[in-house]
């Protein structure tokens, strides 16, 4: 009999404080095959609340969200959630924008 691995929830935090972003990012993600749950934050403060929290996967930021200096999102996970993996999107056509 072969053991059943019970798959779970990649935990997924958006650091973007638009809604109309997030919104497209979600919908995006959730088109993958691994099931997912997404939430959001749109505060460094929120952010480091949600990393202490320890109940975080992956965090996803854009690189020149509001309300976010730029790479604060990276600096406040390697603070306070060291082992929390980070992707840094851009909304930007080029390089130089972002």
């Amino acid at each position: 009999m072969a053991d059943k691995v019970k798959k779970s929830a990649l935990r997924i935090l958006l650091a973007e404080p638009d809604p109309g972003s997030r919104r497209e990012l979600a919908a995006a993600l959730r088109k993958s095959s691994f099931p997912i749950k997404i939430s959001n934050v749109s505060s460094p403060d929120q952010l480091k609340a949600r990393l202490l929290s320890g109940k975080i996967d992956l965090v996803i930021a854009d690189i020149r969200a509001r309300g976010f200096r730029r790479f604060q999102a990276l600096s406040l996970v390697r603070r306070f959630g060291p082992s929390v993996p980070v992707i840094i999107a851009s909304r930007t056509d080029t390089a130089a924008a972002a």
